[in-house]
Formats: structure tokens, sequence, C-alpha cells
């Protein structure tokens, strides 16, 4: 060892011996200090990458948004808690690829729980304006839409507003189902009504020209539903909530009884509800009637011609008739209301 080493070394021993309180202090906090970054430095791997991946998955769902993430360390790996803005709940299996993927991007064992938020981006502007998918900041994310959940997006903003003047339909929920011949729109819609085939095909040639897809059909699930207010089933909801003053009541109610006591006295057929709604000069009437047939053109013809020659007024009648009845050993008996 040369002279200047030696020295060197003697004048730092002399250093430590002289403060070594302050040496020792300085030790643990750089160690201290050290372990800090490294931790530091992992976390903010952890979320990049956490953020990173949820942002790539996600934005293949249609509509969804990411808007918070916990990530709470364990002694095995992470566990994840992330918020998501959609229009549905995400599948398990959803999660599972989700959580696949961040376990082999972090090389550690991940727990993923996915926290929903069930939200709907309805636009105003027509189909062809898409949201695009938002990161947690709430800024467009690099990651591209796929071209199957852009074509659901469109398909369910065509479907709402070719709905928008149906009272009774509401759409609940359209899925995308992709098959060898091609995708299959399901749509889950709540109508007191079953939709004829004719129906659905016009609707699938509308979509099938608005997307510019001749590929698309569409399937229809059907959700049952009835309303029913103090004075019965609903049918015209003007008959149970529009504004009538004392006189208007009283031939509404006189117009029901009397259509309900023709229809009646008709042997096999019952009145299972009815409803008078003025328009204008004249009433509007729906009713739902079932029997061991079906009303004819002649007897609705009938019914109004009573109702203007017994009361003096105009009624537009329409009634959904249906051959179905109840029957027991003790006779017929109106079925229940469907």
């Amino acid at each position: 060892m040369s002279e200047k080493q030696a020295g060197f070394f003697s004048g730092w021993r002399g250093l430590v011996r002289r403060f070594p309180v302050a040496v020792i202090s300085l030790t643990l906090v750089a160690m201290l200090l050290t372990g800090y970054l490294f931790t530091l430095i992992d976390d903010l791997r952890v979320n990049r990458v956490v953020n990173s991946v949820l942002d790539e998955q996600l934005a293949h769902l249609p509509n969804t948004a990411l808007t918070s993430v916990e990530l709470n360390p364990t002694t095995t790996g992470v566990s994840i808690i992330a918020s998501v803005d959609t229009p549905q709940v995400l599948e398990p299996q959803t999660v599972k690829v989700i959580e696949e993927h961040l376990s082999a991007q972090l090389g550690r064992p991940v727990q993923l729980f996915m926290r929903c938020k069930v939200t709907k981006d309805i636009s105003a502007a027509g189909s062809t304006n898409i949201r695009p998918y938002l990161n947690r900041d709430g800024k467009v994310s690099d990651v591209p839409l796929t071209s199957t959940m852009a074509l659901l997006q469109q398909a369910e903003q065509v479907a709402r507003e070719a709905m928008e003047d149906q009272d009774h339909i509401h759409l609940d929920d359209i899925r995308l189902v992709e098959l060898d011949s091609g995708p299959v729109l399901v749509m889950a819609i709540q109508s007191p009504r079953e939709p004829s085939a004719e129906r659905v095909e016009n609707f699938q040639k509308f979509l099938q020209e608005r997307l510019q897809n001749s590929d698309i059909r569409v399937g229809i699930r059907r959700i049952s539903t009835s309303e029913v207010s103090a004075k019965g089933p609903v049918i015209l909801g003007a008959a149970h909530y529009g504004a009538l003053d004392e006189g208007q009541r009283q031939i509404q109610t006189q117009i029901e009884s009397l259509l309900t006591r023709l229809i009646m006295e008709k042997p096999h057929f019952y009145v299972q509800a009815i409803d008078a709604a003025l328009a204008g000069e004249s009433w509007m009437v729906r009713g739902l009637v079932a029997g061991s047939n079906v009303l004819s053109p002649e007897d609705i013809k009938a019914l109004q011609d009573a109702v203007k020659r017994e009361l003096n007024q105009q009624v537009a009648l329409k009634i959904l008739s249906r051959v179905e009845l109840e029957v027991g050993e003790e006779g017929y008996q109106s079925p229940p209301i469907r």
C-alpha cells in the first residue's frame, strides 16, 4: 500500500473514531432510503403494468371505461380491485382471462376483482357517433376498438333509434354472437306482445342497410311484461293517468262498462282488460279479450255502433282477441292475463 493510500485510510478511520454515531446514522438512513426507493420503483412499475393490461383488455368491450384501480400487496402476490363503467356485468371467464394476463406480465400471482357499475352510453347524434374507449384518466386509449365491438355499439344505437317511437317495446339488452355463418345480434326486449317473424325480418333488413353489413342476423328474446294500476291492467296509459274532468271520467267509465257487458254476453268470451282514452272529439279504446274463438271485424263494428247509439260517443275500437280459455270440470273460465 502506498503512503497516499495509507494516509487516506488512516484519515477515514480517524473520522469514524471521531464521529461514530453520525456515521452509523447516515449509513442506516442510506439503507432505508435505498429500500424505500426500490419499493417505490417497483410500485410504479406494477401500477403501470396493471393499468396498461387493463386498458388493453377492456378496450375490446363496448362502452366500457376504467374508473379506478386499487392495488394491495399480499404475501404471495398482489390483490387488485378495478372499478369500471360497463353496460353489463362482466362474466367470470372475462375476469379470469384478464387476471391471467396480469399475472403473466407481473410475474407474480394476481387476484383480480372487477367492480362493475352498469351504465349505458346513448348518443343523440346517431349510430356513427361511437364513443372511444376511455382510460382511468378519462383520456382516449391508444388501443383501438375491435371491429366486433364497434359493430355491437352501432347496432345498439340503431336499435334504440328504431324503437324510440314504439311505446310498447323497451330494449333491455343486446349481445353479439359470432358464428361461422356470421354475426347474430340477440336483442332482449320487454313487450306485452310477441313480435312477428315478418317484423323481425323487416328490422333485420333495416339494420343491414343502416350498418351496410348484409351478414348481420337478428334474434329477438322477448321478456313478457304487464303493468297494473289501481284502475286495472294498463293497455292505454292515458286511460289510467290522463287528465280527465269529472264528466269525461264518467263517460270513460260508461264506455268501458258497456263494451265489457256486450262482449261478455257472447258465449265463452271474457274481457280481461279494456281502456278508453280521450282522443280529441272521440275515444280510442283498446282491449284484451279471451274466448273460444276470436272477435270478427263485424263484431268490432257492431260494438262501435252500440256505443254511438246508446252513449252518443264516437269510438275507435281495437281488441287483442285470443283463442284461450281455462277449462275445468266446473266449466270455462277466463285464463290468466299474460
